[in-house]
């Protein structure tokens, strides 16, 4: 992945003395530029990297206790089906 300062860079290599004015404009500028064009930087990513895998973990946590309560759900669902045959309920 090139980041910005490398694609500005390799374009305004070219131009001598034009660099100089960018890299003052960019560092002057950069948050602001940034949040204007909605430009995400390698923290960013890993910071939205870092959020998905917790919440994949919570996934796997709810989906672990759903396979292990399914038989309890099932058994309970079961008694009340006897007891509503029994009694006549329903």
């Amino acid at each position: 992945m090139v980041g910005i300062g490398e694609r500005y860079g390799s374009f305004f290599r070219k131009m001598p003395g034009i660099e100089k004015n960018v890299d003052e404009y960019l560092s002057d500028n950069f948050s602001n530029l940034l949040k204007a064009y909605k430009i995400a930087r390698k923290k960013d990513m890993q910071d939205t990297i870092d959020d998905v895998e917790k919440k994949e973990e919570i996934v796997e946590d709810l989906s672990k206790w759903r396979d292990k309560t399914k038989p309890r759900v099932k058994d309970i669902e079961d008694r009340v089906k006897r007891l509503e045959t029994k009694y006549g309920v329903k």
